[in-house]
């Protein structure tokens, strides 16, 4: 058996299992932490190992500067059945290198916590004060965020309860985003009962392709606020300044001293440095002043030739240089825009007929650029 062959029937027998509510959610809740792919991707991960944490492949784990250790085994996933290119990923802990950044945990932490509620007032202009406000409203923007393409995706499989299914999603994207967040949902509270009557394969799929999509907007929301730095206003003689709070050091207040004649600041390395950088009987002082007259003095004549040579260019090009250019511009966006039209209406088109052909009734969601 080839390794598609091997992710092909651990998605169909997956497909089977997650008709049932109960086996439904628990799903969501375990591809939770996998938010950043798309559901199938993350479906077929949870199956073939319910003990790894952080996914990547080969490339991106090089990116951050780990490797994959010699002997170590991927899982290998695809998007859908109509899109069975696979992707090989890898734990983290088949991998070696520089650590990396943890995961948030905003139920563990009352610092991300705070930070989460204090910087979403911030950016939207609210006043929330606790956890379940911040959340319920980027659950809710999340959702609307989606809309468009909920009604599409249920025109294209004409599914007939419009209402069933748009609960139905927005519930999976809920359960999704309150299980990363580290909170439990009472059995009770989410009705996934319908699951067994969305027909066909595909629309079961897209559903919770658009559930991870909400999720995703509003978990990388949730983590965006929690990671981003604070930027904050001081004055110093004077003269506004951004600096990061968070990242405010000694050095940022010795500085500050040194501007108003308060501290003088210097190592044994710094001395150790200048005696080998300056010239023999030039005092630092000198040295330093000497250095940025010289360096002024380059950079202006380096200004001047250039603009000289820009000037040069421009004498030797065609009158209607710029109307040219210009009229190229809107040909080519023009072209690109007729392009993604009938591109759009070409997939619809392939999408519609897929729904008649076996095994392709899960055509993903296509991404123009």
């Amino acid at each position: 058996m080839t390794r598609l062959e091997h992710v092909q029937n651990v998605y169909d027998k997956e497909i089977e299992k997650i008709k049932q509510s109960e086996l439904w959610l628990h799903t969501l809740e375990n591809i939770a932490r996998y938010y950043k792919f798309s559901f199938a991707e993350a479906m077929l991960i949870n199956a073939q190992s319910e003990n790894v944490s952080i996914m990547a492949t080969m490339h991106d784990w090089n990116r951050f500067g780990r490797h994959i250790r010699r002997g170590e085994r991927s899982i290998a996933v695809f998007t859908s059945r109509t899109d069975t290119a696979l992707k090989y990923l890898f734990d983290i802990s088949q991998t070696y290198g520089p650590s990396i950044e943890k995961s948030w945990n905003i139920k563990e932490s009352a610092d991300q916590r705070e930070k989460l509620i204090r910087r979403y007032n911030s950016k939207y202009g609210t006043d929330y004060t606790e956890l379940s406000g911040v959340i319920n409203s980027v659950y809710r923007s999340a959702m609307e965020s989606i809309l468009e393409d909920i009604e599409r995706e249920i025109s294209i499989f004409e599914y007939q309860n419009e209402a069933e299914i748009k609960k139905f999603i927005s519930d999976s994207a809920f359960c999704i985003i309150m299980t990363r967040c580290g909170y439990e949902i009472p059995s009770d509270t989410l009705d996934f009962s319908s699951v067994s009557e969305i027909i066909p394969d595909g629309l079961l799929i897209t559903a919770g392709n658009l559930s991870m999509k909400a999720a995703h907007n509003a978990l990388m929301e949730i983590e965006n606020a929690i990671r981003r730095k604070d930027y904050e206003q001081y004055q110093i003689q004077g003269h506004s300044a951004g600096v990061r709070g968070e990242e405010r050091s000694a050095l940022s207040e010795i500085e500050s001293a040194q501007e108003q004649g308060g501290v003088e600041y210097k190592s044994e390395e710094s001395d150790r440095y200048a005696e080998r950088t300056q010239p023999l009987g030039i005092g630092r002082g000198e040295y330093e002043r000497i250095g940025r007259t010289d360096m002024g003095r380059d950079s202006r004549q380096s200004g001047r030739e250039g603009a000289e040579i820009m000037k040069a260019m421009r004498k030797n090009l065609p009158k209607n240089w710029d109307e040219r250019v210009q009229a190229l511009a809107e040909i080519q966006l023009e072209a690109q825009r007729q392009g993604n039209e009938l591109m759009q209406e070409l997939v619809a088109r392939l999408r519609k007929a897929a729904m008649t052909l076996p095994h392709l009734s899960d055509v993903r969601e296509w991404q123009l650029p």
